[in-house]
């Protein structure tokens, strides 16, 4: 981990050679697709919280991380107008550990679960964004700010009700857990495709054998 003082003029070579620096910092870690982004061009779309409630996610107001505790679209427009550039993160998985069918099918045969292993996978993501953010707040960049895939408590907290929604306590993992790219309303389809990632919508009719595999993706505000 390199450490750095605190400096409000980082030059633009300077934040051009972190951002290579974390994005080989990120496949190290085991990430498959990494793309530098300017802020802009960071999605947000209203439709992509009203998803989280029609059909409603059976996640939608159990945590503090989803909607509707998740920072508001209003928040998030703020919010990424106090950033230049981010990091797109994305982590390949084999399409049956993210297919709803695939997920039903094994769990009819008692087959090892697949949700399990797309919990599992969604684990690595975060764990990934996590690093990255560390990294980057240390190397002076104290405002960098990550957001994972799935909920949280689905990751975490699955049979545990959310302790963050608890008067006078707090999350029992804030250094692990982050908000998904999709509960603040990022269009994680949209930005995946603009940069150049293949990418599938998934659901309870696709079968694994209907996609040749899976992306769950993350990102990371830097400056």
């Amino acid at each position: 981990m390199k450490f750095g003082a605190i400096n409000n003029d980082i030059p633009v070579q300077q934040i051009k050679e972190d951002l290579q620096r974390f994005a080989k910092l990120a496949v190290d870690l085991g990430a498959t697709h990494v793309e530098s982004i300017d802020a802009k061009e960071v999605v947000i779309d209203y439709r992509v919280r009203f998803k989280c409630q029609v059909p409603k996610c059976h996640y939608y107001n159990t945590n503090a991380h989803c909607p509707p505790y998740a920072p508001s679209f209003e928040e998030m427009k703020k919010l990424l107008s106090c950033y230049s550039c981010a990091l797109l993160v994305g982590l390949r998985v084999p399409s049956g550990v993210i297919t709803t069918g695939a997920v039903q099918a094994e769990q009819a045969v008692n087959k090892p679960s697949a949700a399990s292993r797309r919990n599992a996978a969604r684990r690595k993501l975060t764990r990934i964004i996590v690093e990255l953010e560390s990294e980057a707040f240390y190397g002076g960049y104290y405002f960098a700010a990550g957001f994972s895939s799935g909920s949280c408590k689905g990751t975490w907290c699955k049979n545990m009700p959310c302790q963050a929604l608890e008067k006078g306590k707090g999350c029992r993992f804030p250094l692990k857990s982050r908000p998904s790219m999709e509960a603040v309303g990022m269009d994680v389809f949209k930005m995946a495709t603009n940069a150049g990632w293949p990418i599938y919508p998934v659901g309870s009719r696709c079968p694994k054998d209907n996609i040749p595999y899976g992306m769950m993706v993350g990102i990371i505000l830097i400056t």
